[in-house]
């Protein structure tokens, strides 16, 4: 998910739009809120992002701290993953993990950029009075770190332009597994081998038919077996 070095080259520099860190922190409360803010954002941006927890800035300097025992478990995926589907649609791909650094135990969400369907706030995420998204907002991470709702007609177009092209692109690729019978559906024997094991006869019958009719043009139409697209 992340390692140690990359972590440590990024405490050298500043947050942001695909890297964030967090202080030390419970999935509870207003803490998970916000990082479900952040994951939605995250999510909508070209390349998506990593979030590190686990890390404070003390004198302008970020710092490992690490996470308590009861937090890290906190970060348990099901809970984390039921909390984040009952707010966004569809669901981010996400992954956490941890990385030790320091003798510190830091949690890493490693968050993937949206398959062809930009991320949605389908309920208004707040904590008690505090609003941090509402209903209906498409969320993005902006040049300077944050996470916030898309403020331009301009900001719109490039995010759905990039919907659309990874549409195309899942498209086309799933046209090539049919196609070319690759990927998780490809066959262990052609689809000609295939049809003349279910039909043995079938070569000599077709042998016979060219040898009486040898002296006649025709059409010749084959049905082959092709591999399922994989499901997506």
């Amino acid at each position: 998910c992340v390692n140690p070095a990359e972590v440590t080259d990024r405490l050298r520099r500043q947050e942001d739009r695909n890297f964030d860190f967090k202080a030390p922190g419970e999935f509870a409360g207003e803490f998970r809120a916000a990082l479900t803010v952040d994951i939605a954002a995250m999510a909508n941006t070209s390349g998506g992002g990593t979030l590190i927890v686990g890390v404070r800035k003390v004198d302008g300097t970020w710092t490992p701290e690490g996470v308590s025992a009861e937090q890290l478990t906190s970060f348990d995926k099901t809970p984390v993953t039921q909390f984040v589907k009952n707010l966004l649609d569809p669901l981010p791909r996400f992954e956490i993990a941890t990385v030790e650094l320091n003798g510190k135990q830091l949690i890493a969400l490693k968050i993937v950029e949206f398959e062809d369907v930009p991320i949605v706030v389908k309920k208004t995420i707040q904590h008690e009075t505090r609003l941090l998204a509402k209903e209906g907002a498409l969320l993005i991470r902006s040049e300077a770190a944050e996470s916030r709702p898309i403020q331009s007609a301009d900001e719109l177009r490039q995010l759905l332009g990039r919907a659309l092209s990874r549409k195309s692109e899942n498209l086309l690729a799933d046209i090539r597994a049919v196609v070319t019978g690759s990927g998780p559906g490809q066959l262990d024997k052609t689809p000609v081998e295939l049809f003349e094991e279910q039909v043995p006869s079938w070569p000599g019958e077709v042998a016979a038919f060219d040898k009486r009719f040898e002296a006649y043009a025709r059409w010749e139409v084959r049905v082959l077996l092709l591999p399922l697209a994989s499901p997506l």
